[in-house]
């Protein structure tokens, strides 16, 4: 992952552009990305901000700004040089999957932010499963595993948002 390259993406976007719920900080949203794919270490304190920046994680709500944020996250899960940066990344993605969005203006129905959210994880599991496959193997070799939740999204046997 060229991190030079992700943090200009990152901040070329204008996050306040967004609207969302009364929650939503948009001058957190850049600065949670960069931690995210950054991170070396402990992650749980970032997971958490990242969700609370581009949503409610207590809720289990998304605002508009998944748009540009939701591929940054797919591209620190499948790209980070950094295990936890992945393994965070890949948490996220499954909250969001299962997440509902939160729109309070015009310019996003919640329908279409939804869709939105659901075929971008999709189509990232699809075209990438060797790779998570190979990944979970490696590196996630345990019965409770944030790939092996986001596999089954594709597989259809959810395990534990059934």
């Amino acid at each position: 992952m060229d991190m030079d390259k992700f943090i200009q993406e990152v901040n070329a976007v204008d996050w306040h552009e967004f609207g969302g719920s009364i929650y939503y900080k948009p001058e957190k949203v850049a600065d949670s990305l960069i931690a995210l794919a950054t991170a070396e270490n402990e992650l749980n304190n970032i997971y958490f901000d990242v969700e609370f920046a581009i949503g409610n994680s207590h809720c289990g709500t998304y605002y508009p700004a998944v748009r540009k944020a939701l591929p940054l996250i797919i591209d620190v899960a499948l790209n980070s040089k950094y295990l936890n940066s992945k393994k965070c990344a890949i948490d996220i993605l499954v909250d969001l999957y299962y997440f509902c969005p939160e729109c309070d203006d015009d310019r996003d129905s919640e329908e279409e932010l939804m869709k939105f959210v659901k075929k971008t994880i999709e189509n990232m599991i699809v075209e990438n499963k060797n790779y998570l496959i190979k990944f979970d193997d490696e590196y996630c070799a345990t019965k409770i595993s944030p790939i092996k939740d986001l596999l089954e999204i594709i597989d259809g046997e959810g395990s534990w948002y059934i």
